[in-house]
């Protein structure tokens, strides 16, 4: 049986959300960042899962604090935002196959907003 309670201050620091949901071009899978609140930095850190819509099965695909994914045209590819410690958020792009997130772009600023790729992935 489940026991019922009153919502306590800190149970909102625990709560997560979806955002940024990409479907796959094969709508098989659906990329999504999943956010959440750190205490330690005092912020919101997302980091991005893949679901596979037909067996519903999860994967954590990044631990950083990442969001924005964005399908490459040939499906094999997400390109994302990401922010690595103090630095300015910047695009990266994991391979899904496996492998580790290269960093894309080094702009002072940073960038803002979702990255959008070409339609025939080169770019």
């Amino acid at each position: 049986m489940i026991e019922l309670r009153a919502v306590e201050p800190d149970d909102l620091f625990k709560l997560k959300f979806l955002q940024g949901a990409a479907w796959g071009q094969n709508g098989r899978f659906v990329a999504y960042t999943l956010t959440h609140y750190d205490a330690e930095s005092d912020s919101d850190v997302g980091c991005l899962w893949l679901v596979d819509v037909d067996t519903g099965e999860q994967k954590q695909l990044t631990y950083g604090n990442d969001s924005s994914p964005a399908w490459s045209p040939d499906g094999q590819t997400l390109a994302f935002v990401g922010k690595r410690g103090e630095t300015k958020p910047q695009i990266y792009l994991l391979p899904l196959a496996g492998g580790e997130a290269q960093q894309l772009t080094n702009l002072p600023q940073g960038v803002a907003g979702k990255p959008v790729w070409s339609p025939d992935g080169t770019q």
